[in-house]
């Protein structure tokens, strides 16, 4: 009889394990590159918010040519965390803008800042109507840029048009949550949300 219930408890046990196993398997194997559909709000660029960023100056990179003529093209609170909880995270605010197009439906975003030394923010890639997001973030732009894992975790995009060319002004909200895992398996987690404009390059 016990030898019957010893066998009974190890099977249990086994099974559990095998299980949890399966579980966490699936955690890790997460697709790093997740697409999402953009939403199009055509009335998008009449929102109030782009009124007052159409006063404030742009925020330039370091090696950008100095321009007092250009406009804020970033409003975001990005917020930078070692785990889930965002109480204690670092917040950010200091960014610009620039958009690069590659075909008529393809094009990507970037919201960053750099200076002599670091560079950091997010790049938005858009393809055919969906999105996905990679937030980045460079110590030493001198050196080779290091691997990381991204993943996300929810992300939204609305965009003023489907499709562009190169001189459109692009107007868009952006909402996410990511986490990049290191190489050395650290693990930081991104959020934020904001507003921007650009012209497409």
């Amino acid at each position: 009889m016990k030898n019957y219930l010893l066998y009974t408890f190890t099977l249990i046990t086994f099974l559990f394990s095998c299980q949890s196993k399966k579980e966490n398997s699936n955690v890790n194997t997460k697709k790093e590159i997740v697409w999402t559909d953009v939403k199009v709000v055509p009335y998008l660029n009449k929102n109030e918010i782009y009124d007052r960023m159409i006063h404030e100056p742009e925020i330039l990179d370091i090696q950008d040519e100095k321009d007092t003529t250009a406009k804020r093209s970033v409003i975001i609170d990005f917020y930078t965390s070692d785990s889930e909880d965002f109480s204690k995270s670092y917040k950010d605010t200091i960014f610009n803008c620039k958009a690069n197009l590659h075909h008529p439906d393809s094009l990507t975003i970037t919201i960053g800042y750099r200076n002599l030394v670091s560079a950091d923010g997010l790049l938005i890639d858009v393809n055919k109507e969906k999105f996905t997001t990679k937030p980045y973030y460079h110590a030493d732009v001198s050196k080779k840029k290091e691997k990381v894992k991204s993943i996300v975790l929810k992300q939204e995009l609305r965009l003023d048009k489907a499709n562009y060319k190169v001189g459109d002004s692009i107007f868009g909200r952006l909402y996410f949550y990511t986490m990049n895992i290191s190489n050395k398996q650290d693990t930081t987690y991104f959020r934020g949300k904001g507003t921007f404009m650009t012209k497409i390059k």
